[in-house]
């Protein structure tokens, strides 16, 4: 069974539209990546931070996953404050 980094690998490769899709999505593919780690990080399940969000636990699932992009930025400001986190942006 291919290591999930090898195929991403290989598909960037080989498969142009691919690519540029992934391109495409790769910053909101990365900022979901660190909201899930903080979450992890502060022990959090995805029910217990629903909780402390006060939404309903699918509603963080729709959150975390990279299938609903968007998302609001008060939702995303109240996951951080829920893990205990805070932010900064840094433009480049």
């Amino acid at each position: 069974m291919k290591k999930f980094k090898d195929l991403l690998n290989e598909n960037l490769q080989n498969d142009s539209e691919f690519k540029a899709e992934y391109e495409k999505s790769r910053a909101l593919f990365e900022i979901k990546k660190a909201l899930i780690s903080a979450r992890i990080e502060a022990g959090l399940s995805q029910a217990k931070i629903a909780s402390i969000m006060k939404v309903s636990q699918s509603s963080v699932a729709r959150f975390e996953s990279c299938e609903f992009g968007d998302f609001k930025f008060s939702t995303f400001e109240k996951y951080l404050h829920a893990c205990g986190k805070d932010f900064a942006i840094t433009l480049k």
